[in-house]
């Protein structure tokens, strides 16, 4: 069903989750709370108009963008999905140790954390280029991470770098540089082609002059011979 049961009595959690089913418990005295333990998502995207949203019933969290500073100090921002759920035999611990804000406290600042020591490495220039193992080093850094915690409170499913959004500045050079690199390799293949071009034009006139150079010995042989 994807939900854990919780007992507390007086404020202590029962170390035992509850299955779904019909249980009892003492009112004024004991509490049980619902848990979720389906796949959760969060997702690190700009947001127009709050900071934070979560989409009721979905178990769906909004959050923005991370912001990071590259190798040289530079302002990048970075757009990551992260997918994973409460490990559902240790639910009761879990929710005792973190309490029921576990996702502030266990995934959303991990995730951080690794993304800005990633991203950091690099210079903003170097980010498009080394997309794929910047990807796997996130990926690789959370789930290490959140592994490493102790009685494994959370199942790591999936991460995915949606996006790395660069400084305007930034970008528009790396776009003038591509279009630089653009001009020089037309122009080289220009170049090549002409040099093509000139040594077809001069194996065609080197033919033609050997052709006029066997004719005119052949007209000679020939009057030689009448002679």
């Amino acid at each position: 069903s994807g939900e854990m049961g919780i007992k507390s009595t007086t404020g202590k959690y029962d170390p035992n989750p509850l299955e779904p089913g019909l249980h009892f418990f003492l009112p004024f005295v004991q509490k049980i709370t619902i848990i979720d333990t389906r796949v959760r998502q969060i997702n690190y995207a700009s947001i127009e108009g709050s900071n934070e949203n979560l989409s009721s019933g979905s178990g769906v969290i909004n959050k923005n963008s991370i912001s990071v500073l590259d190798s040289r100090g530079l302002p990048v921002s970075i757009d990551v999905t992260v997918q994973y759920r409460l490990n559902p035999l240790q639910v009761p611990q879990t929710i005792a140790t973190w309490s029921l804000n576990w996702e502030n406290k266990i995934i959303d600042p991990v995730v951080r954390d690794v993304v800005r020591s990633v991203v950091g490495k690099y210079t903003a220039e170097e980010l498009p280029t080394n997309r794929n193992t910047i990807a796997t080093q996130i990926e690789e850094g959370i789930r290490k991470t959140i592994e490493a915690q102790p009685n494994e409170p959370v199942e790591l499913r999936a991460v995915q770098l949606r996006e790395i959004i660069l400084p305007s500045k930034v970008k528009e050079q790396i776009e003038r540089v591509q279009i630089a690199k653009q001009e020089a390799e037309r122009t080289k293949y220009e170049v090549e082609r002409a040099n093509q071009e000139a040594l077809k034009k001069a194996a065609l006139a080197e033919g033609e002059a050997n052709a006029t150079i066997i004719s005119a010995k052949g007209k000679a042989m020939a009057v030689k011979m009448k002679q």
